[in-house]
């Protein structure tokens, strides 16, 4: 069953609803509906349930609302029953998450659950303890405590502030006044849409944030997300309702306001004010504004006041189709068809128009403020004017010839991601005036219209960066941070109120008492330049991203301070070790029944996905083991859609059990003889990469911030160690997870190695625990980082992205927007990096050090033991994404010294530029999926396209010497630049390959490559989308899925295997006996062998 089934414009799914029994429905509907009726309006987002019982009433709970629940209950017997039930309705470790637990002690994070149930108490019998955690988790202004004689709520934080227009509030300066946020940051969530169709807006209020989606795409792949809107907590990330803007509006201009009650939006037909209930999307009586003639140019709300500019209607850009429509920009910047000539007033209250002011010339809807009861536009070429905002009476104007002249427009629009914002800033009693991708700025006497100086800068003459990042604080004015002298108009280099995150990059600066002005590209996000990062509510938000390329976490984001939390960490980490219960017989010991064995993710602890196992030239299915609840997912690609998919992992086989997990937590034996189950057992948490076996265990990375240690033949819990060093339970794409969740882990030679964490600003910790009584050996922390744009080159600062790999004597995770992490695995020591600086090794260029050296996919495999490849697609992307970009999905190869560690005196090659899959490798040959190169500009290139498209096999040992060649094309690597070792492979040495495939996973086996991949990739039919998606370029739709063998030395076919449905990235597996085992996307298991 998926998540939470939100309107969904494209993407077909697999989705399997659970089966509930009449009994069950009878039984808790008496109890369930008076709770939801006494929550009110609230349907959807973080619920928990304090004294769960047998559990009914959290799964009918989760059954009709679209709540993403937490029950706990102090009794394990009723833990066991309420786990029990879920199961078998299939909602468990989906929509529903079942621990033991007591009502003093609620592991999520502060400000978080939007309904918390404990209605066997009433409020006098609460004690101290309970009432005061219950206020600490349940989120302000949304949340409600049921308990059994009240319902509790919880205010708005004091000194919250929101940002209810795109540029903050109607005087268009990006300042927020909120005082519930400070550095360092601590994650609060992560959450879907995973990218922006474009720029659009958006907007806080009240506890809500809004996302706004353009009508045009920056990527094909972005198609559904065109038009759309999506109002989710500001404190949690929960998606509440989701919607579309009306056609003919440009989504990036300021014509959305949020209210208290209501987001208020311009028509695009007529001169209507379309209104939606803020909390749960209804559509309000609109307000008319005029008639069919007027188009809504700019909208703000002051004091209970609607103010509009309207004008004629004009062209915009075509809806469901790619960004760039030249001619219609150029049509609207050149002609002035977006700009209007009518400002006007109404009552919010009772729709009555109260004043009007037609201005002879046309004033861009950019150049229009409100502040202090004042409104303040600029008439193209002809004046700056000041209205009374009341009334409508004129107060100045001034119409200097001298400054209007330096007011140049461009011929040409160079940045497109920011021709939406405001150019005209108002407060503390000054004005500050730019026109769009103009090369100066201008300042004004708020009071009177006097000028008082122009500003500029190199960067604003090339690029016409004039209003965009600059903003106005305590009467001075400020760009990217750096003060500017009004006297004689110039930067103040040694006055400088940034942000310790970074002012970044070309989109729009923010500021926030807690921040300081702080850019777009900050904290591991990237939102689109025209909307920037803000704080609101005490959360510094993050919207989604419109960028593939770059090193930068997707989805939306938020962060809360987090100065408490890290001191407690600091101080006191807390490990916890929990034993299972007595006289389960101990595991089988000894590795010979492990021998050849597939015993983690890709076969082992090196990851290179090959065994020396045969499995002959003839073979048949002899098994499918499908799930009783299978997990949904989407079946349209190179499409993006708002909702995460559930996902089983890459299986593991040893001897005569195959084992497998998924997002649920629930970890699976099956029987190799003939796919029979043997044992089902549920984590805490999902379980987002491979299980490893050794001597008879099961080690499983529980996203809860644990790692289990299960018996491998009965599936009872040996014991589990916290990793994660607190319990702070967040939302992450859907999923309840810890702030530092076990991603991966490994295991060599009777020591796991698990590290917790997953940002590299909340730091992460790593524990090598004994595989027999998980008893500490050593402990790793890794502080948190204030990454912004800049990570030291030569720290230990590294986020992770994926799996666990131990190589000789080192202990590699795979970094997350930063070089791998490498630790001594004997003691836990971070890896002696070079002592080159960043000036020496990069020519003082960040972005050149970071392009080179750091990684983003969840990879780490070990070609030899001194070639380490690390990338691929990043853990948390959903699996329909076949598109990529370098940097998004590449893979370096990194170099490694004689004991296994990371060496940066060698700067890692780009050796598969374009590559989401994990390759394949074994002494003598590797095996990976990259698109053939094309020419551009005469220069070999690869394709920014289908990553997972074309075969290619090679010989090791050409793979390596073509790794030296490419390293020698820089000679010395004195300075490195964004070009360096980029080209693509010089595919005329490959032993073999297959362009013509789209893959999902290889694995090398002792006689042949086996693959499984589509026989048929062909565009998706109009009929098969919706009738405006099916406007734009079609859609790949892959399908004939198969399993595909073929010999190692020269590529031809050996067999094939039809397949029942589409198999799981790397979700390829070979026992010992040759038996191949493949995982399909909605978790049925099925098993190929030679035929007798």
């Amino acid at each position: 069953m998926n998540k939470r089934h939100f309107f969904n414009l494209c993407a077909p799914r697999t989705v399997v609803c659970p089966v509930r029994t009449s009994v069950v429905l009878f039984t808790v509907l008496f109890v369930f509906v008076p709770i939801l009726l006494r929550a009110e309006e609230l349907s959807r987002g973080i619920a928990c349930l304090l004294e769960c019982g047998d559990g009914k009433q959290a799964i009918e709970l989760a059954a009709d609302s679209g709540y993403l629940i937490l029950a706990m209950d102090a009794n394990p017997e009723n833990v066991e029953k309420a786990k029990k039930t879920a199961m078998e309705a299939g909602i468990l470790g989906r929509t529903l998450y079942v621990e033991q637990g007591t009502p003093d002690s609620i592991p999520f994070a502060d400000n978080y659950v939007d309904l918390l149930v404990l209605d066997t108490v009433t409020a006098q019998d609460l004690t101290k303890s309970v009432s005061n955690e219950i206020m600490r988790v349940l989120a302000p202004l949304r949340g409600r405590a049921i308990l059994k004689d009240k319902t509790i709520t919880k205010p708005e934080r004091p000194g919250s502030d929101w940002w209810s227009h795109k540029l903050h509030g109607p005087n268009n300066n990006p300042v927020s006044e909120d005082e519930n946020f400070e550095f360092p940051p601590l994650l609060q969530f992560r959450a879907m849409p995973m990218y922006n169709s474009y720029n659009g807006s958006a907007l806080t209020s009240d506890g809500k944030q809004i996302l706004i989606n353009d009508w045009t795409y920056h990527d094909l792949f972005r198609g559904s997300m065109c038009g759309r809107i999506f109002v989710q907590s500001v404190y949690n990330g929960q998606i509440l309702w989701d919607g579309m803007i009306p056609e003919n509006i440009e989504a990036n201009m300021p014509v959305f306001v949020a209210t208290k009650d209501a987001l208020l939006m311009a028509s695009g037909q007529g001169a209507d004010v379309l209104r939606r209930d803020l909390t749960t999307g209804e559509e309000l009586e609109p307000i008319t504004l005029g008639d069919e003639s007027r188009r809504i140019r700019w909208l703000a709300v002051d004091n209970g006041v609607l103010y509009a500019l309207t004008g004629d209607p004009a062209d915009v850009r075509e809806p469901y189709k790619f960004l760039v429509q030249r001619t219609v920009y150029e049509t609207q910047e050149r002609d002035q068809t977006l700009f209007g000539t009518e400002l006007e007033a109404w009552s919010l209250k009772d729709r009555r128009r109260i004043w009007s002011h037609n201005e002879s010339w046309k004033i861009d809807f950019r150049t229009v403020a409100i502040n202090d009861q004042k409104l303040y536009f600029y008439a193209e070429g002809r004046r700056l004017a000041c209205l009374d905002a009341k009334t409508g009476k004129e107060l100045w104007s001034n119409e200097g010839k001298t400054w209007i002249a330096q007011l140049v427009r461009p011929v040409h629009i160079k940045n497109n991601n920011i021709r939406g914002m405001s150019t005209l800033k108002v407060a503390d009693g000054l004005i500050h005036l730019a026109v769009m991708e103009g090369s100066c700025g201008l300042f004004f006497h708020e009071e009177n219209g006097r000028y008082i100086t122009s500003f500029t800068t190199p960067v604003m003459k090339r690029l016409g960066y004039a209003g965009q990042q600059s903003l106005i604080l305590n009467g001075e004015c400020y760009n990217s941070g750096t003060y500017i002298d009004l006297k004689s108009g110039s930067l103040q280099r040694d006055n400088t109120i940034s942000s310790s995150a970074g002012t970044a990059w070309c989109g729009i600066t923010t500021y926030a008492p807690g921040t300081g002005v702080l850019g777009h590209s900050t904290l591991g996000y990237k939102t689109p330049c025209g909307v920037g990062a803000w704080v609101a509510g005490g959360v510094l938000l993050y919207s989604p991203s419109i960028c593939t390329c770059d090193n930068h976490m997707p989805g939306s984001g938020a962060y809360v301070s987090g100065r408490e939390i890290y001191e407690k960490i600091k101080n006191k980490p807390e490990h916890p070790l929990v034993k299972g219960p007595e006289g389960q017989g101990s595991p089988p010991s000894g590795s010979e029944i492990e021998n050849g064995g597939w015993t983690a993710y890709r076969g082992g602890s090196r990851h290179q996905g090959s065994s020396a196992a045969t499995v002959g030239r003839s073979v048949k299915t002899f098994w499918v083991s499908k799930p009783e609840h299978p997990f949904s997912y989407t079946t349209i690609y190179n499409s993006l859609v708002d909702q995460y998919d559930e996902r089983p992992v890459p299986p593991v086989v040893v001897t005569n059990l195959v084992y497998t997990a998924g997002s649920d937590g629930i970890v699976t034996a099956l029987n190799l003889s003939d796919g029979s189950i043997k044992w089902k057992q549920q984590i805490n948490g999902s379980v987002l990469t491979s299980i490893a076996y050794e001597a008879g265990r099961l080690f499983v990375p529980g996203a809860d911030g644990w790692v289990y240690a299960l018996h491998a033949d009965t599936g009872q819990l040996l014991w589990k160690r916290r990793v994660a060093p607190l319990e702070r339970r967040i939302a992450v794409f859907d999923n309840l997870m810890s702030t530092w969740p076990v991603l991966s882990l490994a295991v060599d030679e009777g020591t796991v190695y698990a590290t917790a964490g997953m940002s590299i600003i909340c730091g992460s910790t790593t524990l090598a625990l004994d595989t027999e009584t998980g008893e500490i050996r050593w402990r790793r922390a890794i502080d948190p980082v204030l990454a912004g744009s800049h990570l030291p080159p030569d720290g230990d600062a590294v986020g992770l992205g994926g799996v666990t790999a131990v190589i000789n004597d080192a202990v590699w995770v795979a970094g997350y927007g930063s070089i791998p992490l490498c630790l001594n695995k004997k003691d836990g020591t971070v890896v002696p990096l070079p002592s080159q600086t960043e000036q020496s090794r990069s020519g003082g260029n960040y972005f050149n050090f970071r392009g080179i050296y750091h990684m983003q996919g969840q990879n780490i495999i070990a070609v030899n033991d001194r070639c380490v490849l690390g990338g691929g697609r990043p853990l948390f992307e959903n699996h329909q994404l076949r598109e990529g970009k370098w940097k998004r999905v590449e893979f370096k190869l990194y170099h490694a010294d004689e004991n296994g560690w990371l060496d940066l005196t060698k700067a890692p090659a780009r050796m598969l530029n374009i590559s989401r899959l994990s390759p394949a490798c074994d002494p003598d040959l590797i095996a990976y999926a990259a698109p053939p190169p094309v020419s551009k500009n005469n220069q070999p290139q690869r394709e920014s396209d289908r990553s997972t498209s074309g075969l290619n096999v090679w010989k090791v040992a050409d793979f390596v010497e073509e790794n030296r060649v490419m390293m020698q094309e820089d000679p010395g690597m004195a300075v490195i630049k964004w070009t360096s070792v980029h080209r693509p492979l010089n595919e005329s040495k490959a032993l073999w390959s297959r362009p013509d495939l789209d893959m999902n996973a290889l694995a090398l086996a002792g006689d042949a490559l086996i693959v499984t991949h589509a026989g048929s990739a062909k565009m998706a039919s109009p009929s098969e989308l919706p009738e405006k998606l099916a406007q734009q370029k079609p859609l790949i739709q892959y399908s004939d899925w198969r399993l595909t063998a073929f010999e190692r030395e020269s590529g031809e076919e050996m067999w094939m295997v039809s397949l029942p449905s589409e198999p799981l990235y790397d979700g390829l597996a070979v026992a010992a006996d040759g038996t191949i085992i493949v995982t399909l996307r909605d978790g049925s298991v099925l098993a190929v062998r030679k035929e007798l």
